[in-house]
Protein backbone atom coordinates (compact mmCIF):
# COMPACT_ATOMS: atom_id res chain seq x y z
CA UNK A 1 0.00 0.00 0.00
CA UNK A 2 1.36 3.43 -0.90
CA UNK A 3 1.92 6.01 1.91
CA UNK A 4 -0.62 8.24 0.53
CA UNK A 5 -3.57 5.41 0.31
CA UNK A 6 -1.88 4.66 3.77
CA UNK A 7 -2.57 8.67 4.92
CA UNK A 8 -5.87 8.60 3.12
CA UNK A 9 -7.59 5.83 5.28
CA UNK A 10 -5.92 6.19 8.41
CA UNK A 11 -6.47 10.27 7.86
CA UNK A 12 -10.30 9.84 7.80
CA UNK A 13 -10.57 8.34 11.07
CA UNK A 14 -8.65 11.11 12.74
CA UNK A 15 -9.53 14.00 10.70
CA UNK A 16 -11.85 15.50 13.32
CA UNK A 17 -9.04 15.05 16.38
CA UNK A 18 -7.78 18.47 18.16
CA UNK A 19 -4.03 19.37 17.29
CA UNK A 20 -1.33 18.98 20.14
CA UNK A 21 -1.39 21.41 22.82
CA UNK A 22 0.80 24.80 22.37
CA UNK A 23 3.82 24.95 24.96
CA UNK A 24 7.46 26.77 25.02
CA UNK A 25 11.33 25.01 23.73
CA UNK A 26 17.74 20.97 22.80
CA UNK A 27 20.46 20.12 21.34
CA UNK A 28 24.23 20.84 20.62
CA UNK A 29 25.56 24.17 19.71
CA UNK A 30 28.93 25.73 18.68
CA UNK A 31 30.71 27.89 21.59
CA UNK A 32 29.87 31.67 21.27
CA UNK A 33 33.18 32.40 21.87
CA UNK A 34 34.28 30.90 18.33
CA UNK A 35 31.83 32.55 16.52
CA UNK A 36 32.53 34.77 13.56
CA UNK A 37 28.92 36.72 14.27
CA UNK A 38 29.60 40.70 13.74
CA UNK A 39 27.43 43.87 14.40
CA UNK A 40 25.80 43.88 10.46
CA UNK A 41 24.66 40.55 10.75
CA UNK A 42 25.40 37.00 11.72
CA UNK A 43 28.14 34.39 10.10
CA UNK A 44 25.54 32.85 8.28
CA UNK A 45 24.55 36.07 6.38
CA UNK A 46 28.13 36.50 5.18
CA UNK A 47 28.46 33.18 4.13
CA UNK A 48 25.70 33.50 2.03
CA UNK A 49 26.34 37.24 0.93
CA UNK A 50 29.92 35.59 -1.12
CA UNK A 51 27.88 32.41 -2.27
CA UNK A 52 26.72 32.53 -5.95
CA UNK A 53 23.46 30.71 -6.27
CA UNK A 54 23.14 28.21 -9.26
CA UNK A 55 19.73 29.40 -10.66
CA UNK A 56 18.82 27.10 -13.58
CA UNK A 57 19.24 28.60 -17.39
CA UNK A 58 15.26 28.20 -17.64
CA UNK A 59 12.41 28.93 -15.52
CA UNK A 60 9.23 26.94 -14.99
CA UNK A 61 7.29 29.03 -17.70
CA UNK A 62 5.48 30.86 -15.26
CA UNK A 63 3.71 28.59 -13.46
CA UNK A 64 2.18 29.43 -9.94
CA UNK A 65 3.78 28.26 -6.62
CA UNK A 66 1.29 27.45 -4.48
CA UNK A 67 2.04 28.41 -0.59
CA UNK A 68 -0.52 27.53 2.05
CA UNK A 69 0.27 29.15 5.37
CA UNK A 70 -1.11 31.15 8.21
CA UNK A 71 -1.83 34.64 8.54
CA UNK A 72 0.46 36.85 10.78
CA UNK A 73 -0.19 36.04 14.49
CA UNK A 74 0.76 37.34 17.88
CA UNK A 75 2.88 40.42 15.63
CA UNK A 76 4.91 37.78 14.58
CA UNK A 77 5.94 38.25 10.64
CA UNK A 78 4.47 34.62 8.89
CA UNK A 79 3.19 36.09 5.73
CA UNK A 80 5.50 35.47 2.67
CA UNK A 81 4.46 37.14 -0.14
CA UNK A 82 3.81 41.09 -0.57
CA UNK A 83 2.35 42.59 -3.46
CA UNK A 84 4.34 45.68 -3.69
CA UNK A 85 6.81 47.60 -2.08
CA UNK A 86 5.86 50.18 0.37
CA UNK A 87 8.65 51.82 1.83
CA UNK A 88 8.47 49.68 4.94
CA UNK A 89 12.26 48.31 4.88
CA UNK A 90 11.40 44.61 5.83
CA UNK A 91 8.08 45.15 3.62
CA UNK A 92 10.41 45.93 1.15
CA UNK A 93 13.00 43.66 1.52
CA UNK A 94 10.46 40.72 1.35
CA UNK A 95 9.06 41.83 -1.73
CA UNK A 96 11.94 42.70 -3.95
CA UNK A 97 13.18 38.96 -2.46
CA UNK A 98 10.10 37.67 -4.30
CA UNK A 99 10.85 39.64 -7.31
CA UNK A 100 14.03 38.26 -7.70
CA UNK A 101 12.97 34.50 -7.17
CA UNK A 102 10.03 34.92 -9.55
CA UNK A 103 12.27 36.62 -12.22
CA UNK A 104 15.01 34.18 -11.62
CA UNK A 105 12.75 31.06 -11.83
CA UNK A 106 10.36 32.30 -13.96
CA UNK A 107 7.25 31.39 -11.38
CA UNK A 108 4.50 33.46 -9.55
CA UNK A 109 4.30 33.10 -6.30
CA UNK A 110 0.56 32.86 -4.98
CA UNK A 111 0.10 32.38 -1.39
CA UNK A 112 -3.08 31.30 0.96
CA UNK A 113 -3.60 32.29 4.29
CA UNK A 114 -5.57 31.18 7.08
CA UNK A 115 -6.66 32.94 9.98
CA UNK A 116 -6.14 30.75 13.25
CA UNK A 117 -7.21 30.06 16.42
CA UNK A 118 -4.78 29.44 19.35
CA UNK A 119 -4.60 25.76 17.96
CA UNK A 120 -3.71 26.77 14.30
CA UNK A 121 -7.11 24.35 13.56
CA UNK A 122 -8.05 26.26 10.82
CA UNK A 123 -4.27 25.62 8.83
CA UNK A 124 -4.31 22.44 9.78
CA UNK A 125 -7.67 21.63 8.24
CA UNK A 126 -6.91 22.93 5.44
CA UNK A 127 -3.84 21.26 5.12
CA UNK A 128 -5.48 17.77 5.96
CA UNK A 129 -8.40 18.12 3.49
CA UNK A 130 -6.24 19.53 1.23
CA UNK A 131 -3.96 16.33 1.11
CA UNK A 132 -6.77 13.58 1.84
CA UNK A 133 -8.31 14.41 -1.46
CA UNK A 134 -5.08 14.44 -2.75
CA UNK A 135 -4.92 17.64 -4.70
CA UNK A 136 -1.46 18.89 -5.82
CA UNK A 137 -3.16 22.76 -4.85
CA UNK A 138 -0.58 23.50 -2.67
CA UNK A 139 3.55 22.91 -3.24
CA UNK A 140 4.61 24.08 0.40
CA UNK A 141 3.00 24.45 3.57
CA UNK A 142 4.23 26.45 6.18
CA UNK A 143 2.98 24.42 9.44
CA UNK A 144 4.74 24.85 12.95
CA UNK A 145 6.72 21.56 14.12
CA UNK A 146 4.52 21.24 17.38
CA UNK A 147 0.91 20.43 15.80
CA UNK A 148 2.38 18.91 12.59
CA UNK A 149 3.72 15.73 14.78
CA UNK A 150 -0.09 13.47 13.72
CA UNK A 151 0.27 14.49 10.09
CA UNK A 152 4.10 13.42 9.81
CA UNK A 153 3.39 10.09 11.54
CA UNK A 154 0.76 9.49 8.96
CA UNK A 155 3.08 10.20 6.19
CA UNK A 156 1.36 13.10 5.33
CA UNK A 157 4.46 14.89 4.26
CA UNK A 158 7.69 14.43 1.95
CA UNK A 159 11.03 13.76 3.98
CA UNK A 160 13.18 16.22 3.07
CA UNK A 161 16.34 14.38 3.27
CA UNK A 162 15.27 12.98 0.10
CA UNK A 163 14.72 16.16 -1.92
CA UNK A 164 17.72 16.45 -3.28
CA UNK A 165 17.48 19.93 -4.41
CA UNK A 166 17.13 21.21 -0.52
CA UNK A 167 20.80 21.92 0.42
CA UNK A 168 20.26 21.73 3.93
CA UNK A 169 23.75 21.80 5.04
CA UNK A 170 23.99 25.23 3.44
CA UNK A 171 23.96 28.56 5.59
CA UNK A 172 20.38 29.28 4.69
CA UNK A 173 18.64 26.42 6.39
CA UNK A 174 19.08 26.57 10.27
CA UNK A 175 21.12 23.49 10.83
CA UNK A 176 21.02 22.74 14.04
CA UNK A 177 17.44 23.16 14.45
CA UNK A 178 16.23 20.86 11.60
CA UNK A 179 18.92 18.15 12.98
CA UNK A 180 17.06 17.97 16.32
CA UNK A 181 13.83 17.46 14.90
CA UNK A 182 15.36 14.89 12.49
CA UNK A 183 14.29 11.38 13.58
CA UNK A 184 15.31 7.88 12.69
CA UNK A 185 16.54 9.63 9.36
CA UNK A 186 12.56 11.93 9.32
CA UNK A 187 13.17 15.55 8.79
CA UNK A 188 9.54 16.46 7.44
CA UNK A 189 9.34 20.59 8.34
CA UNK A 190 12.48 22.13 7.67
CA UNK A 191 13.37 25.94 9.14
CA UNK A 192 15.50 28.94 7.01
CA UNK A 193 15.59 31.73 5.31
CA UNK A 194 12.15 31.35 3.52
CA UNK A 195 9.79 32.70 6.38
CA UNK A 196 11.30 34.36 9.16
CA UNK A 197 8.51 33.71 11.92
CA UNK A 198 10.96 31.53 13.66
CA UNK A 199 13.20 34.92 14.01
CA UNK A 200 9.93 36.63 15.86
CA UNK A 201 9.54 33.62 17.85
CA UNK A 202 13.27 33.43 19.59
CA UNK A 203 13.42 33.98 23.39
CA UNK A 204 15.85 36.51 24.71
CA UNK A 205 16.25 38.59 27.46
CA UNK A 206 15.80 41.93 27.20
CA UNK A 207 17.55 45.00 29.30
CA UNK A 208 17.32 48.76 30.13
CA UNK A 209 20.16 50.09 28.93
CA UNK A 210 19.68 53.44 30.67
CA UNK A 211 18.97 51.59 33.78
CA UNK A 212 22.02 50.41 33.80
CA UNK A 213 23.95 53.43 33.01
CA UNK A 214 22.30 55.05 35.95
CA UNK A 215 23.54 51.91 38.28
CA UNK A 216 27.13 52.78 36.56
CA UNK A 217 27.18 49.00 34.87
CA UNK A 218 28.50 47.89 31.61
CA UNK A 219 26.18 46.51 29.56
CA UNK A 220 26.79 42.67 29.33
CA UNK A 221 27.56 42.17 25.63
CA UNK A 222 31.56 41.64 26.32
CA UNK A 223 30.59 38.90 28.70
CA UNK A 224 28.67 37.33 26.08
CA UNK A 225 31.61 37.62 23.39
CA UNK A 226 34.10 35.87 26.02
CA UNK A 227 31.69 33.00 26.83
CA UNK A 228 31.30 34.54 30.54
CA UNK A 229 27.55 35.33 30.95
CA UNK A 230 26.29 33.12 33.38
CA UNK A 231 23.74 32.54 36.09
CA UNK A 232 26.26 34.31 38.64
CA UNK A 233 26.66 37.22 36.76
CA UNK A 234 22.56 37.82 36.01
CA UNK A 235 22.40 37.53 39.74
CA UNK A 236 24.96 40.00 39.99
CA UNK A 237 22.96 42.40 37.65
CA UNK A 238 19.49 41.18 39.12
CA UNK A 239 20.53 42.28 42.81
CA UNK A 240 21.58 45.89 41.82
CA UNK A 241 18.73 46.30 39.84
CA UNK A 242 16.22 45.71 42.12
CA UNK A 243 14.98 48.85 44.14
CA UNK A 244 11.87 48.60 46.77
CA UNK A 245 11.90 52.34 46.78
CA UNK A 246 9.74 52.68 49.48
CA UNK A 247 7.30 49.83 49.21
CA UNK A 248 5.90 47.75 52.29
CA UNK A 249 6.82 44.31 50.37
CA UNK A 250 7.77 43.00 46.13
CA UNK A 251 4.57 42.02 45.53
CA UNK A 252 3.27 43.90 42.07
CA UNK A 253 1.19 47.25 42.62
CA UNK A 254 1.20 49.65 39.86
CA UNK A 255 0.94 52.37 41.71
CA UNK A 256 4.23 51.66 43.86
CA UNK A 257 7.60 52.59 42.26
CA UNK A 258 9.54 48.79 42.82
CA UNK A 259 11.56 48.23 40.50
CA UNK A 260 13.06 43.91 39.69
CA UNK A 261 15.79 42.75 38.53
CA UNK A 262 14.29 40.33 36.32
CA UNK A 263 10.74 39.59 35.48
CA UNK A 264 9.62 36.14 33.69
CA UNK A 265 6.56 35.94 30.91
CA UNK A 266 4.27 33.75 33.32
CA UNK A 267 5.96 30.49 34.58
CA UNK A 268 8.54 30.09 32.04
CA UNK A 269 11.52 29.45 34.25
CA UNK A 270 12.44 26.54 32.51
CA UNK A 271 13.20 28.81 29.52
CA UNK A 272 16.52 29.48 32.12
CA UNK A 273 17.10 25.15 32.40
CA UNK A 274 17.10 25.13 28.55
CA UNK A 275 19.49 28.25 28.34
CA UNK A 276 22.02 26.09 30.92
CA UNK A 277 22.27 23.01 28.09
CA UNK A 278 19.32 20.88 29.94
CA UNK A 279 16.21 20.00 27.47
CA UNK A 280 14.87 17.30 29.87
CA UNK A 281 14.46 15.32 26.19
CA UNK A 282 17.13 15.60 23.05
CA UNK A 283 17.73 14.08 19.67
CA UNK A 284 20.64 11.74 20.12
CA UNK A 285 21.43 10.85 16.84
CA UNK A 286 18.11 10.59 15.85
CA UNK A 287 16.80 8.97 18.94
CA UNK A 288 15.00 10.94 21.43
CA UNK A 289 16.30 10.25 24.79
CA UNK A 290 14.97 11.01 27.90
CA UNK A 291 18.12 13.63 29.55
CA UNK A 292 16.44 14.18 33.31
CA UNK A 293 17.80 13.55 36.50
CA UNK A 294 21.12 14.00 35.78
CA UNK A 295 23.71 15.20 38.99
CA UNK A 296 23.85 18.59 36.67
CA UNK A 297 20.10 19.18 35.66
CA UNK A 298 19.05 18.74 39.27
CA UNK A 299 22.04 21.57 40.32
CA UNK A 300 20.80 24.12 37.28
CA UNK A 301 17.72 23.97 39.09
CA UNK A 302 19.15 24.37 42.55
CA UNK A 303 20.89 27.37 41.56
CA UNK A 304 18.01 28.97 39.54
CA UNK A 305 15.65 28.53 42.21
CA UNK A 306 18.04 30.15 45.00
CA UNK A 307 19.03 32.81 42.66
CA UNK A 308 15.98 34.19 41.42
CA UNK A 309 14.27 35.19 44.96
CA UNK A 310 11.02 36.76 45.30
CA UNK A 311 10.72 38.79 48.71
CA UNK A 312 13.64 41.21 47.54
CA UNK A 313 12.53 41.80 44.52
CA UNK A 314 15.18 40.34 42.20
CA UNK A 315 12.71 38.43 40.40
CA UNK A 316 8.71 38.83 39.93
CA UNK A 317 7.21 36.12 38.21
CA UNK A 318 5.21 38.78 35.61
CA UNK A 319 1.71 37.99 33.89
CA UNK A 320 1.76 36.56 31.19
CA UNK A 321 -1.87 36.14 29.22
CA UNK A 322 -2.53 39.79 29.17
CA UNK A 323 0.81 41.23 28.77
CA UNK A 324 0.14 44.91 28.49
CA UNK A 325 -2.22 44.71 31.71
CA UNK A 326 -1.15 47.59 34.18
CA UNK A 327 -3.40 46.03 37.46
CA UNK A 328 -2.31 42.32 36.86
CA UNK A 329 1.59 43.27 36.19
CA UNK A 330 2.02 42.50 32.45
CA UNK A 331 5.75 41.43 31.65
CA UNK A 332 5.50 43.79 28.45
CA UNK A 333 3.42 46.90 30.31
CA UNK A 334 6.10 46.45 33.38
CA UNK A 335 8.92 46.50 30.92
CA UNK A 336 8.04 49.46 28.81
CA UNK A 337 7.38 51.33 31.87
CA UNK A 338 10.67 50.81 33.38
CA UNK A 339 9.35 48.89 36.50
CA UNK A 340 12.20 46.08 35.42
CA UNK A 341 15.74 45.98 34.71
CA UNK A 342 15.55 42.78 32.66
CA UNK A 343 13.02 40.72 31.00
CA UNK A 344 12.36 37.49 29.78
CA UNK A 345 10.66 38.39 26.00
CA UNK A 346 10.57 37.26 22.14
CA UNK A 347 11.77 38.98 19.42
CA UNK A 348 8.74 39.95 17.92
CA UNK A 349 8.14 42.65 20.96
CA UNK A 350 10.39 44.57 19.98
CA UNK A 351 8.19 46.32 17.43
CA UNK A 352 6.58 47.88 20.68
CA UNK A 353 10.18 48.47 22.27
CA UNK A 354 10.85 50.49 19.47
CA UNK A 355 8.68 53.51 20.69
CA UNK A 356 10.47 53.52 23.84
CA UNK A 357 11.88 56.80 25.08
CA UNK A 358 15.12 54.69 26.52
CA UNK A 359 17.34 52.68 25.09
CA UNK A 360 17.08 49.16 25.29
CA UNK A 361 18.93 45.77 24.65
CA UNK A 362 19.41 42.37 24.22
CA UNK A 363 21.71 39.29 25.20
CA UNK A 364 20.96 35.69 24.93
CA UNK A 365 20.03 33.35 28.51
CA UNK A 366 23.02 32.77 30.43
CA UNK A 367 25.03 29.57 31.11
CA UNK A 368 24.88 27.44 34.17
CA UNK A 369 28.81 28.03 34.04
CA UNK A 370 31.89 28.88 31.71
CA UNK A 371 32.69 25.65 31.39
CA UNK A 372 29.82 25.45 30.03
CA UNK A 373 30.08 25.05 25.59
CA UNK A 374 27.68 27.30 24.54
CA UNK A 375 24.35 29.50 24.94
CA UNK A 376 21.20 28.11 23.91
CA UNK A 377 17.95 29.89 23.20
CA UNK A 378 14.77 28.54 22.57
CA UNK A 379 11.75 29.50 20.52
CA UNK A 380 8.06 29.16 20.48
CA UNK A 381 6.61 26.19 18.60
CA UNK A 382 4.06 28.40 16.83
CA UNK A 383 6.70 29.40 14.20
CA UNK A 384 6.34 27.49 10.88
CA UNK A 385 8.66 25.17 8.87
CA UNK A 386 8.60 24.68 5.05
CA UNK A 387 6.84 21.20 4.93
CA UNK A 388 5.89 19.85 0.95
CA UNK A 389 2.97 17.83 1.09
CA UNK A 390 3.17 14.23 -0.45
CA UNK A 391 0.61 14.57 -2.93
CA UNK A 392 3.15 17.13 -4.73
CA UNK A 393 4.04 15.99 -8.46
CA UNK A 394 7.58 17.23 -8.50
CA UNK A 395 9.51 18.09 -5.16
CA UNK A 396 12.38 18.35 -6.62
CA UNK A 397 11.13 21.08 -7.78
CA UNK A 398 9.60 22.44 -4.95
CA UNK A 399 12.45 22.06 -3.09
CA UNK A 400 14.46 24.15 -5.79
CA UNK A 401 12.32 27.17 -4.93
CA UNK A 402 12.21 26.54 -1.43
CA UNK A 403 16.18 26.20 -1.56
CA UNK A 404 16.44 29.88 -3.60
CA UNK A 405 13.92 31.67 -1.54
CA UNK A 406 15.85 30.50 1.66
CA UNK A 407 18.94 31.63 0.31
CA UNK A 408 17.84 35.02 -0.76
CA UNK A 409 15.88 35.35 2.35
CA UNK A 410 19.06 34.56 4.44
CA UNK A 411 21.01 37.38 2.06
CA UNK A 412 18.80 40.13 2.51
CA UNK A 413 15.10 39.78 4.32
CA UNK A 414 16.98 38.30 7.36
CA UNK A 415 19.37 41.17 7.95
CA UNK A 416 16.82 43.25 7.30
CA UNK A 417 14.37 42.25 10.14
CA UNK A 418 17.55 41.96 12.64
CA UNK A 419 18.24 45.58 11.91
CA UNK A 420 15.17 47.38 12.32
CA UNK A 421 13.86 44.86 15.13
CA UNK A 422 16.41 46.62 17.46
CA UNK A 423 15.96 49.88 16.46
CA UNK A 424 15.40 52.64 19.83
CA UNK A 425 15.00 55.87 19.35
CA UNK A 426 15.34 55.69 16.00
CA UNK A 427 19.36 54.23 15.88
CA UNK A 428 20.11 50.34 15.16
CA UNK A 429 21.97 49.14 18.04
CA UNK A 430 24.63 46.95 16.55
CA UNK A 431 25.71 45.48 19.73
CA UNK A 432 22.17 43.96 19.85
CA UNK A 433 22.21 43.28 16.39
CA UNK A 434 25.31 40.96 16.73
CA UNK A 435 23.64 39.66 19.68
CA UNK A 436 20.70 38.60 17.47
CA UNK A 437 23.10 36.63 15.38
CA UNK A 438 24.75 34.52 18.59
CA UNK A 439 21.03 33.93 19.77
CA UNK A 440 19.84 32.46 16.10
CA UNK A 441 22.51 30.44 15.75
CA UNK A 442 22.34 28.60 18.94
CA UNK A 443 18.33 28.56 18.92
CA UNK A 444 17.20 25.07 20.00
CA UNK A 445 13.66 23.54 19.51
CA UNK A 446 11.71 22.05 22.78
CA UNK A 447 11.60 18.52 21.90
CA UNK A 448 9.59 17.58 25.22
CA UNK A 449 6.62 20.21 23.57
CA UNK A 450 6.78 19.32 20.25
CA UNK A 451 5.79 15.54 20.73
CA UNK A 452 3.96 15.92 24.22
CA UNK A 453 6.54 14.46 25.71
CA UNK A 454 7.21 16.75 29.06
CA UNK A 455 4.35 19.17 29.75
CA UNK A 456 3.66 17.71 32.75
CA UNK A 457 6.88 17.81 34.36
CA UNK A 458 7.55 21.44 32.83
CA UNK A 459 4.72 23.00 34.35
CA UNK A 460 5.64 21.52 37.83
CA UNK A 461 9.01 22.65 37.85
CA UNK A 462 7.98 25.97 36.85
CA UNK A 463 5.77 25.98 40.13
CA UNK A 464 8.73 24.31 41.87
CA UNK A 465 11.11 26.94 41.11
CA UNK A 466 9.06 29.52 41.91
CA UNK A 467 7.75 28.61 44.93
CA UNK A 468 10.55 27.45 46.49
CA UNK A 469 9.04 24.04 47.51
CA UNK A 470 12.50 21.83 46.18
CA UNK A 471 10.44 18.88 45.00
CA UNK A 472 12.50 18.44 41.73
CA UNK A 473 13.33 14.88 42.62
CA UNK A 474 10.06 13.75 43.33
CA UNK A 475 8.60 15.58 40.21
CA UNK A 476 11.33 13.45 37.74
CA UNK A 477 10.59 10.37 39.57
CA UNK A 478 6.70 10.71 39.40
CA UNK A 479 7.25 11.54 35.64
CA UNK A 480 10.21 9.73 34.71
CA UNK A 481 7.96 6.60 33.11
CA UNK A 482 5.49 8.77 31.21
CA UNK A 483 8.02 10.28 29.28
CA UNK A 484 10.05 7.11 28.46
CA UNK A 485 6.42 5.74 27.35
CA UNK A 486 5.81 8.55 25.58
CA UNK A 487 9.13 8.61 23.87
CA UNK A 488 8.74 4.77 22.91
CA UNK A 489 5.56 5.69 20.82
CA UNK A 490 6.97 8.55 19.21
CA UNK A 491 9.88 6.39 17.95
CA UNK A 492 7.81 3.33 17.12
CA UNK A 493 5.73 6.12 14.81
CA UNK A 494 7.52 8.46 13.12
CA UNK A 495 8.82 7.51 9.28
CA UNK A 496 7.20 4.00 9.55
Amino acid sequence: MSSFKRFQIILTAILVAAPTLLASCGQEATDNTETTTTASGDSQTTAVEEYQYPYPDEGFGGEEFNILNTNDMWTMHSVIDREEATGDALDDAIYNRNTLIEDKLGITIVETLTDNDYLYGTLLNVARNSILSGSDEYDVMYIPTHVSSGMVSENAFVNLLDVESIQLDREWWYQKYNDAITINDGLFGAFGGSNIMIQDAVRVLAFNQNMLDDLKLDAPYDLVREGKWTLDKLNEYMTAGAQLNGADSAVWDKNASTVYGLINSGNGMTNFLYGCGEFNVENQDGILTNTCGTDRWFNVIDKITTLFTLNDAKFLNAHNGDDRDPELGGYVYMFMNQRALFSVSEVNKFQSFRSLDFDFGVVPFPKYDEEQDSYYATAYEGATGAFIPVTSSDPEKVGLILDAMSYEGEKSVVPTFRNIAVESKGLRNDDSVEMLGIIMDNVVPCIGKIFTLDNTLQDALDLDIINKTNTAASIYASNKESIDAKIADVMEEWNK
